[in-house]
């Protein structure tokens, strides 16, 4: 990874973006509490900051500013302004030689000296050198879009009400969306899926409203890397959100992505036709009879052991497939690596210990649990499903929703 800043600490660091601090390096002096003063001449900072380097007319400033007050001398007003603004700069022990004031025939404009660093600048000069290695040197590139999007903490100027912030600030939101779709493509070519995931999960906190194209990459994605039912449930919670909040139904692309969920899901369940064929049949039968719970296995053979279940059963009894799913909480927090783990390790303990001798499990994916629950109807299995999803909760995690239970039919009339 490479540093944020390759030059050595400025004097003065400005940051905009999701939060407006100025820290001095200098002094201790607590120049967040300066700036959370709300009087004109922070707001004449702001936009001048804004416009940094541009020639600009006092009366025009005092008019885009504050357009409803009317100032009987606005030439009078605004240099006031620039003196309290001054004052402001000289309190925070920040020398003119960092920021300036200047002004020439009439104009003004704010000057930063090279020992000032602007959080805004450095994304965009880190957004320009990515795309400029994006094709001759990937990984680099690869680090240069991730540094620049740690930059992003959230819209720019968030405590600006003025229309004259918001060219500015959905400049820098779609400077941020850019980079996600550039250093996805580029992480995607190294299947480097998982820190996909984490940039769109990280960015879904930090811009709103989401823009359907970051939906469609995060569910493409989950697909990628195999999360068929965290990729559904993201459907399922941005669909509804969305027709109910605007009566929105789903895109075209949407749905296509559906479509993609849906054949992902059946597949992880149902596709028997790739089984892998067993010679030593006597050998998987022997293990499972000296077990003195449910048959823990690896997918292969839980693969093998459902196709020998199905012929055997095709004229006496169901046989049935339980999906046990890890997911986020009720409250929609994301459960940590270390949570998930715990959790998946709670299950298995549990699914060995409730269930039958006959019922055989494998660990199916990075969150799921599959259960093969034979000569039984499909009451009893949505029943043993309820009965340890219960104890799961109870025991594990009192008030969250994580665990997510299905059971499909596997009979030949199912």
């Amino acid at each position: 990874m490479t540093a944020l800043r390759t030059e050595p600490q400025k004097t003065l660091e400005i940051f905009t973006l999701g939060t407006f601090v100025l820290k001095n390096n200098l002094t201790s002096a607590p120049i967040n509490k300066i700036t959370e003063q709300p009087n004109k001449a922070w707001e004449l900072f702001k936009f001048l900051l804004t416009n940094r380097d541009k020639l600009l007319i006092p009366e025009k400033i005092i008019e885009t500013l504050w357009p409803k007050v009317e100032y009987t001398n606005p030439g009078a007003s605004f240099r006031y302004h620039v003196y309290k603004m001054r004052q402001l700069l000289k309190k925070a022990s920040i020398p003119e030689k960092i920021i300036s004031i200047v002004s020439s025939n009439g104009y003004y404009s704010l000057e930063t000296g090279p020992g000032c660093w602007l959080d805004a600048e450095e994304f965009i000069n880190l957004s320009r050198k990515a795309d400029e290695l994006s094709q001759s040197s990937p990984a680099e590139a690869i680090d240069l879009y991730i540094d620049a999007l740690s930059l992003y903490k959230g819209e720019y100027l968030p405590e600006v009400a003025g229309n004259w912030v918001f060219l500015a600030r959905h400049f820098y939101r779609n400077l941020y969306l850019k980079n996600i779709f550039k250093v996805s493509k580029l992480l995607k070519r190294s299947g480097r899926f998982d820190r996909i995931i984490e940039i769109i999960e990280t960015a879904f906190f930090l811009i709103e409203p989401v823009a359907e194209e970051l939906h469609l990459l995060y569910m493409n994605t989950l697909l990628e890397e195999g999360k068929v039912e965290r990729a559904r449930t993201h459907y399922e919670l941005l669909t509804s959100t969305m027709y109910q909040e605007a009566g929105v139904k789903p895109s075209k692309a949407l749905r296509k992505v559906y479509q993609k969920i849906k054949n992902n899901y059946e597949a992880s369940i149902s596709d028997l036709s790739d089984l892998t064929e067993f010679t030593d049949v006597q050998e998987i039968r022997e293990k499972r009879e000296k077990v003195k719970g449910a048959l823990i296995c690896d997918p292969d053979i839980f693969r093998f052991l459902c196709k020998l279940e199905r012929r055997r059963s095709e004229r006496s009894s169901n046989i049935y497939l339980g999906i046990l799913s890890i997911e986020n909480g009720s409250n929609e927090r994301m459960l940590s690596s270390a949570e998930l783990q715990d959790a998946l390790e709670s299950l298995k303990t549990l699914l060995l210990n409730d269930l039958r001798k006959s019922d055989v499990i494998s660990r199916w994916n990075k969150n799921q649990f599959i259960l093969l629950l034979a000569e039984m109807d499909q009451e009893q299995a949505n029943r043993i499903l309820g009965r340890i999803k219960g104890k799961f909760k109870k025991k594990h995690f009192k008030g969250e929703d994580v665990l997510h239970c299905t059971v499909h039919s596997l009979s030949s009339g199912g």
